[in-house]
């Protein structure tokens, strides 16, 4: 069987969790015995190229400017459907004619849909969402505050109306949380929904050795994207100071959040903000997971968001002491109880718990927690992928 995976940014490497997600679905599916071609597009000049992907454009500037940088994804998506020239730029590298087509997120949706209407085999239509966009979109607007409540409506709506298309319209959709599911068969009580959580490497690659390059003490660790409510939810936490963080310890933040904290002020107006945090930005995977494994505990700062957040799985599975919002439980509440693991209601609840856990023993979990939180494995989270392709496929 032959899949083409449609993606709205490169894979290769991963970094951020929506790389991270493409990434291991399309390895799934490899392991099913499917050849699988990837192509997209580069939104961004942060982005590495990579094969099949239609590289960043200036012209991409062009056709988003008129809109707020927020809406980029859904308007540089709508120019790939409506313009001929980038439509043929995309589906002009496709090598074979697939059986499947799957699309990451909503925004190049459209123009697979009209890919698929250009086939004379028919491919079936995979939606994989991977939050409810509009209402993610929409909390984002309002982080802004640059426009007035009704265009800011106007602007949900038509993201809402992409995804309500792509349900309706699709032979599968792929959700994250059960509340996604959920609200998908709402929209479309016949579609065919399957529930794939994010997840995380097997539990055993998280163990080791560990490394003293960065810092050899007690700390705690942030990791995230350079994703506005990343940003934003760390210093709604900590505005009055990173409480719970010693002089002797340290906030290690890695990710492509640490680019967005160097230029904000309000890094610096925080007190002990710079002082105690070490930001190291992009990093492996491999030294990724050495940092998380051998810190004392994993912060998640969320307040909003949608989906699932893949970062809360690896702290789960990292076997170590864990400080989060609600928000950042969000797909994985069954672990809200679990040892260990403390939920803040807001920011001086998170700092107090936040140094109940400083000033505690590692963490030692029983060998049922360890095999409960080694369900959040991506073997175990996207083995519902198998239905579209046929369990036993072997072509």
């Amino acid at each position: 069987m032959k899949l083409l995976s449609i993606s709205p940014f490169p894979w290769q490497p991963p970094f951020h969790g929506g790389q991270i997600r493409v990434s291991n679905i399309i390895e799934t599916y490899k392991n099913c015995g499917v050849t699988v071609q990837s192509i997209g597009i580069t939104p961004s000049c942060n982005y590495d190229e990579q094969i099949g992907f239609v590289k960043f454009s200036e012209q991409f500037s062009e056709d988003t400017k008129n809109h707020r940088w927020e809406m980029g994804d859904f308007y540089l998506g709508d120019a790939f459907f409506r313009k001929d020239s980038y439509f043929n730029a995309l589906f002009s590298q496709v090598n074979t004619c697939p059986e499947v087509v799957q699309v990451e997120h909503p925004w190049l949706f459209r123009a697979a849909k009209r890919y698929c209407q250009s086939c004379k085999s028919s491919p079936k239509l995979v939606y994989s969402s991977h939050n409810i966009e509009y209402l993610l979109k929409k909390d984002i607007l309002l982080l802004g505050q640059a426009s007035s409540p009704s265009s800011i409506e106007d602007e949900v709506k038509k993201i809402r109306m992409l995804e309500e298309e792509a349900i309706n319209t699709s032979d599968y959709v792929i959700t994250v949380t059960e509340r996604d599911q959920s609200w998908v068969s709402s929209v479309n009580p016949n579609a065919r929904v399957l529930l794939c959580p994010n997840g995380v490497r097997d539990f055993r690659e998280f163990r080791i050795q560990k490394t003293s390059k960065y810092f050899d003490g007690k700390y705690a660790i942030y990791c995230a994207s350079g994703h506005p409510p990343n940003v934003d939810g760390l210093f709604q936490m900590f505005k009055k100071g990173l409480v719970g963080i010693r002089p002797d310890e340290r906030l290690i933040i890695v990710g492509g959040i640490c680019e967005s904290l160097r230029t904000d002020t309000r890094f610096d107006n925080i007190p002990n903000f710079r002082k105690r945090t070490l930001l190291l930005g992009n990093v492996s995977e491999e030294l990724l997971n050495d940092l998380i494994v051998n810190s004392h505990a994993v912060i998640l700062p969320l307040i909003i968001g949608g989906g699932s957040n893949l970062k809360t799985a690896e702290a789960l599975v990292s076997g170590n002491w864990v400080v989060g919002t609600e928000c950042a439980l969000r797909g994985m509440e069954r672990f809200k109880n679990s040892p260990g693991v403390f939920v803040a209601k807001d920011g001086p609840d998170f700092c107090r718990k936040l140094q109940l856990v400083m000033n505690s023993a590692p963490l030692e979990l029983s060998q049922e927690d360890i095999a409960d939180r080694s369900s959040l494995t991506w073997k175990n989270t996207l083995k519902e992928l198998g239905q579209i392709v046929g369990e036993n496929n072997e072509n």
